[in-house]
């Protein structure tokens, strides 16, 4: 297996340079890699919600790849609490840039506080192109390093390019022109390492991607379920229940790297985004990894969506096309009532 050259590590400021490649090979002590993420976290007909982050490994010297826990992000550099979501601590000074179809630039926003930007002022139904500069640099840019199934798991390059293209969603007020294409998917976040008979996210993803190159989706719906523990002893879930970072690269960044960066998803909560059937409530960790207070502060002000203590909320797609989030969940499995 082939590990990045050490520019790569230098990319987003970890340049532990006690180790070496010598033909292919990891020599010295291990090396953490960060490999950049981009998320159209919001869109409306006249502005997009960007957003971007990293997932950490650590390369041993056995050649495999290991990603790094939220508990362990103390040991990369800089130290991080978080490495993706509203939380996360920025990754330095970052501009947003659109452009339309001629290459015009047609909206910009910068921060030093987020990893994330609001950027407004777009024309409803129109497809843009976006960047993402963090600290001069143009961040996911080149080909990528995507983690890869088989013999050998581990991150390799095969190719993978992120095109950080979007369309805005249609006027609120205009006559509908053409079809609306959307993708719906529920119980879908096991990860992608395995597969079994019931277990099978690899590979709906893999159909997910053909059907997004070949049609024009505009949106993923979720019905519940998003990411939960992708094992149990005795029944009871254990680990990758979704409450952390970490949890999500498997089950969500991953599959859907090559979509999420072009369209939103819109999420429902279900029971094992709860503690009705896990060991800890997974909300907090989708409202901050999925943007929801952000993209829905203003209709919780105004009485409505909730955050809390459910996720209640609707959007309008176009002048005819309503969605509705209805949360059914219960606090815990022994009390609460259907929320």
């Amino acid at each position: 297996m082939r590990f990045p050259d050490d520019d790569v590590f230098a990319y987003t400021g970890i340049t532990n340079h006690e180790s070496r490649i010598t033909n292919g090979i990891l020599v010295g002590v291990p090396e953490f890699h960060a490999e950049p993420y981009l998320h159209l976290a919001g869109l409306s007909h006249k502005s997009a919600l960007i957003s971007w982050g990293a997932f950490y490994f650590k390369t041993r010297t056995r050649q495999t790849w290991k990603l790094v826990d939220d508990t362990d992000l103390r040991h990369v550099h800089p130290p991080r609490h978080e490495s993706i979501g509203a939380r996360s601590d920025p990754y330095g000074p970052a501009r947003v840039n659109v452009y339309d179809s001629d290459g015009a630039l047609v909206a910009t926003n910068f921060t030093e506080t987020t990893n994330f930007c609001w950027v407004a002022g777009l024309a409803p139904n129109t497809r843009y192109r976006y960047e993402v500069i963090v600290k001069d640099e143009q961040w996911g840019e080149g080909e990528r390093w995507d983690w890869t199934r088989g013999e050998d798991q581990g991150l390799l390059q095969r190719g993978g390019r992120y095109v950080n293209t979007f369309c805005t969603h249609p006027d609120p007020v205009a006559e509908p022109a053409g079809s609306f294409t959307f993708m719906v998917m529920g119980d879908f976040g096991t990860g992608i390492r395995c597969s079994t008979p019931t277990r099978r996210q690899y590979e709906v993803s893999q159909a997910m991607q053909l059907a997004f190159e070949q049609h024009d989706v505009r949106m993923i719906i979720t019905t519940g379920d998003n990411i939960y523990a992708g094992s149990r002893i005795l029944g009871i879930p254990t680990g990758a229940t979704g409450a952390e970072d970490d949890d999500w690269f498997f089950t969500f960044f991953q599959p859907y790297r090559y979509i999420v960066n072009r369209i939103p998803v819109y999420p429902c909560i279900g029971n094992h985004d709860t503690a009705e059937t896990e060991d800890r409530d997974d909300r907090e960790q989708l409202l901050d990894n999925l943007y929801l207070r952000e993209r829905i502060a203003s209709d919780e002000a105004s009485g409505r969506a909730s955050l809390d203590p459910g996720l209640f909320y609707r959007f309008r797609c176009g002048r005819d096309v309503d969605f509705i989030c209805i949360d059914t969940s219960k606090e815990d499995f022994f009390r609460g009532k259907r929320l």
